[in-house]
């Protein structure tokens, strides 16, 4: 049971470091990568296997490139820094959540 809750565990600390690097990364090459993003999806996703893979982008980028795109609204300096301040917000919460996501899995489980 512990092989299972720590690979759980890692499991959850890698989706929420990969919503941190794409936040990361989005701030280094902004539109370029949102349109990679975008390729990547099925906008009118028509059967389970478009889903699936729309699920899965979203599970591994989707916050990230939510607060990308709620930030287009403002001018490019404030746009820039609310981009680069999001990382740091997103990781300070996410380490907040791991560690309250953890200790319920430890007391659930063992």
């Amino acid at each position: 049971m512990e092989a299972f809750l720590y690979s759980l565990e890692v499991g959850i600390a890698m989706l929420m470091v990969a919503q941190v690097g794409y936040s990361i990364v989005l701030f280094l090459l902004g539109d370029t990568q949102l349109a990679w993003y975008e390729w990547g999806t099925f906008s009118p996703s028509e059967n389970r296997l478009e889903k699936l893979v729309n699920s899965l982008m979203n599970l591994m980028m989707g916050l990230a490139i939510y607060f990308y795109k709620k930030s287009k609204n403002f001018s490019w300096p404030i746009r820039k820094l609310l981009q680069l301040i999001t990382p740091f917000i997103m990781g300070f919460s996410f380490i907040i959540i791991f560690k309250i996501v953890l200790k319920f899995l430890r007391w659930a489980l063992l």
